[in-house]
């Protein structure tokens, strides 16, 4: 492209090339390089083009974890097989190498967490970056730790969170929390007094997060009373909230974090008893106000359901 043509215009004609031109262009210009790697040129690059992927995590008969990707398109689910994708071959050696876990996705970009690593990757140009963990090897023993990912709408900035409850029997019990910048390298330790007086208390955390409209969403369990609570981080301004949920999920035994375009779902269940049925619930409302509607039961015979995805 001519140099007499804006910056912002070469940006928008680049937005309209397959990944494959991209991955040509970035070998043309640094300018042209650290767009196409940005984390927002990603972002409007995927909501252009509308194809849509399903991706899936499992583990194969060997415990080795595997990644596909599956087009999510009017012909899904009739010709399944056809449209499924090993992702294994193109995701970084150093997602191989340390054995890291996925653990989010937003807006296109996957998050992988070994032990002491933490690596986002962009299949869609094949582009990884990661940061280092400073935990000491026996708090990775001995501590629980739920990690969250998402990426931050004012800066465009990909955000993980780590929260890490060592196991100890001595009062009181503190949450460490960690939040990584991508994009600039940082780490920072954070001292949230309020969330440590809530999760001081017999708190159990889902091990799953979503990340929906700026904010990545933890699901929690107060053993004392079988009250259930949402724990959101807010990733403009790095604050922590509690949204407590309604008093009809005290019966509910199990309770799971999925995603509706950008609405966050629950799945309920109360899995002691046979035969049950999962409720899926949608939150609803503004900042302020966050309001519950039960959308549909799921009849689960097996009274097993190990994942809840919407398609397109």
């Amino acid at each position: 492209m001519s140099d007499h043509i804006p910056f912002e215009i070469q940006t928008e004609i680049m937005k309209r090339f397959p990944v494959k031109s991209l991955m040509r262009f970035r070998s043309v210009s640094k300018p042209w390089k650290s767009l196409i790697d940005s984390s927002g040129f990603a972002s409007d690059y995927s909501l252009r083009h509308t194809q849509r992927y399903l991706f899936i995590a499992y583990k194969d008969p060997h415990e080795i974890d595997r990644y596909v990707s599956i087009v999510d398109d009017d012909t899904f689910p009739d010709i399944f097989p056809e449209k499924i994708s090993d992702m294994f071959a193109i995701l970084p050696d150093s997602i191989k190498q340390n054995r890291a876990t996925l653990v989010g996705s937003s807006q296109g970009l996957l998050c992988f967490c070994g032990s002491f690593c933490a690596i986002i990757c962009n299949p869609s140009i094949g582009k990884s970056k990661s940061v280092e963990f400073t935990t000491p090897a026996v708090d990775v023993i001995f501590s629980e730790r739920f990690f969250g990912f998402g990426i931050c709408p004012n800066t465009n900035d990909p955000t993980l969170v780590k929260i890490t409850f060592p196991h100890t029997l001595f009062e009181p019990r503190i949450w460490t929390i960690v939040v990584f910048s991508f994009k600039t390298g940082s780490v920072r330790s954070c001292s949230f007094s309020n969330l440590n007086n809530l999760l001081c208390k017999s708190l159990e955390l889902s091990s799953l997060s979503e990340c929906v409209d700026g904010f990545i969403y933890w699901c929690a369990c107060n053993t004392d009373d079988n009250s259930w609570v949402i724990i959101s981080f807010d990733m403009s301004n790095q604050e922590f909230g509690v949204i407590q949920l309604p008093d009809s999920f005290t019966r509910y035994k199990y309770v799971e974090l999925s995603k509706h375009k950008e609405s966050l779902v629950l799945i309920a269940n109360d899995y002691y008893v046979a035969d049950s049925d999962y409720d899926v619930w949608m939150m609803e409302g503004d900042d302020v106000t966050k309001l519950f509607k039960k959308l549909f039961t799921i009849n689960s015979p097996d009274n097993h359901v190990a994942d809840l995805v919407f398609t397109r």
